[in-house]
Formats: C-alpha cells, structure tokens, sequence
C-alpha cells in the first residue's frame, strides 16, 4: 500500500465504523428505517469520495 492507499483505507473503516454503530442505533430505535440506511451509507460514500 502507498501511503495515500493507507489513508483512504483508514479513513474507509472509520467511516464504516461509524456507519455500523450509527446503524445499530437506528435499528435498536427504529427498528431499521430503509431510508435511515440508505441515508447513512449515503453519507458514508460521501465522506469516503471528499477526502
């Protein structure tokens, strides 16, 4: 890996950590809204392409 692989990598597991918990949230409260998911990986692949 080059470095900026390994930080686009960091950065992708952060991210999907915390899509995970946020997830897990939403279907402990909401019993997993489709739009809640669609809106959290959409704001996932959205940080993901910006840096």
């Amino acid at each position: 890996l080059t470095s900026s692989e390994r930080i686009h990598l960091d950065g992708d597991l952060r991210c999907l950590a915390r899509t995970c918990r946020h997830l897990l949230s939403l279907i402990s409260s909401m019993k997993g809204s489709v739009d809640s998911l669609v809106l959290a990986v959409t704001c996932c692949l959205s940080e993901a392409s910006s840096t």
